[in-house]
């Protein structure tokens, strides 16, 4: 039947310019209550509702549709009426005639070959089908789950062939994950007026815990973290991906329905990375610490030899302080080597902690494949860093 009234709307969506817009929009809206009534099984209501959907606009598939709703309340009902059978027939003759080469004139003829015969033998004439004059609403809904207050009452379940009193009244719909909606309603006397509820579902929100600095993805796009770590998403199922330098990254897939609210507590262990960044600093700042005392004695050293070189320029040298002048010497040009040697040792490892600390950004398994990375090397030569990555 889904697939017969998306057809349906189609062909009406066809026929006629603007003049008949008005009919169109109707006679789709009558059929679209008379399907949801063929569904649930209110077959009679909904052979009601496919024949206005067919005053208001004559479509041989509309017809068929409101012969099959006649045919099926006929065999449904206890106190059968032959009114209904005879109706059943009338419109598949109709469709047949008019369309065929129609989709269901096969499924129409066979229907007639099973109810002609049947019409014969009940006898009568034709007349129109007993179809009692209602005032009233038929409420449907293509959402699961609705169910409607008319004018303060209790709630009902969709679909729903209420009688009400001429005049105004007012419709309130609810159902789980939407907003609540109220529509005003004005009744007809002697018809049923399609009420066709429609509703916004409710945000769902995604309520996250991380630590401070950290970069928050949802179904791979990055997204901004409102007060109290929550954002709105859409309901159904999300990938959240949570990462920060020196983490490891953090990845879940959640289902969060409308309306609902979801807590995710971020778990971001440190990265060996860090762990091998945070030692090498230290390693750093110990090669740094012995290039400041090698240039302290080497500082010391040479001022000991630039005492000894004004004693040898005021009265020379003898032996032992020759001797301990070029000791000194020595001491210092070796001094200042070690601390130049330290110096610059310390600042390649620093710089290599410090790419390490800056280039640890883990990415989940999902982007790893693309993301650069960074990572120490060491071989027979001496140590560093290697860059690997995807352009």
């Amino acid at each position: 039947m889904r697939a017969y009234l998306a057809t349906l709307i189609l062909v009406l969506a066809m026929t006629a310019p603007s003049a008949y817009a008005d009919d169109r929009a109707s006679a789709e809206r009558h059929f679209r209550t008379g399907e949801r009534l063929f569904t649930a099984g209110d077959f009679i209501h909904a052979a009601a509702s496919f024949e206005q959907a067919y005053a208001s606009l004559p479509l041989p598939a509309i017809a068929f549709s409101g012969a099959q709703a006649y045919r099926l309340a006929w065999a449904k009902a206890k106190d059968k009426d032959p009114a209904h059978l005879r109706r059943a027939v009338e419109l598949y003759r109709l469709y047949v005639e008019q369309e065929p080469k129609g989709d269901r004139v096969v499924e129409a003829s066979a229907a007639l070959g099973d109810l002609e015969p049947l019409v014969a033998r009940l006898g009568g004439g034709g007349g129109a089908p007993l179809i009692p004059r209602v005032t009233g609403v038929t409420v449907t809904s293509a959402l699961a789950g609705v169910k409607v207050e008319i004018d303060g009452g209790p709630a009902l379940a969709l679909p729903l062939v209420k009688e009400l009193p001429v005049g105004e009244h007012q419709v309130v719909a609810t159902a789980p994950g939407y907003a609540p909606r109220t529509l005003p309603v004005s009744t007809v006397d002697g018809a049923l007026v399609p009420v066709e509820i429609e509703l916004d579902p409710l945000p769902s929100t995604l309520a996250i815990r991380a630590e401070g600095g950290s970069q928050v993805e949802i179904d791979g796009r990055p997204v901004r973290l409102g007060r109290g770590g929550v954002v709105e998403v859409a309901a159904g199922r999300h990938l959240v991906e949570i990462s920060r330098r020196g983490r490891r990254p953090f990845a879940v897939e959640v289902e969060v329905g409308r309306g609902e609210r979801r807590a995710i507590a971020a778990r971001q262990p440190v990265t060996g990375q860090r762990r091998i960044a945070t030692w090498v600093l230290y390693g750093a700042g110990g090669l740094a610490l012995g290039a400041g005392v090698a240039t302290t004695l080497t500082v010391l050293a040479d001022g000991d030899a630039s005492d000894l070189a004004d004693v040898k320029a005021s009265r020379g040298l003898t032996l032992d302080e020759a001797a301990r002048y070029d000791e000194l010497r020595g001491d210092r040009d070796d001094l200042r080597s070690l601390a130049i040697g330290l110096g610059v040792s310390a600042a390649a490892v620093a710089a290599t902690g410090v790419l390490l600390y800056v280039f640890d950004h883990e990415r989940s398994t999902s982007s790893a494949a693309l993301a650069p990375s960074l990572a120490p090397t060491v071989s027979a030569d001496g140590a560093g860093v290697s860059w690997t990555g995807r352009f």
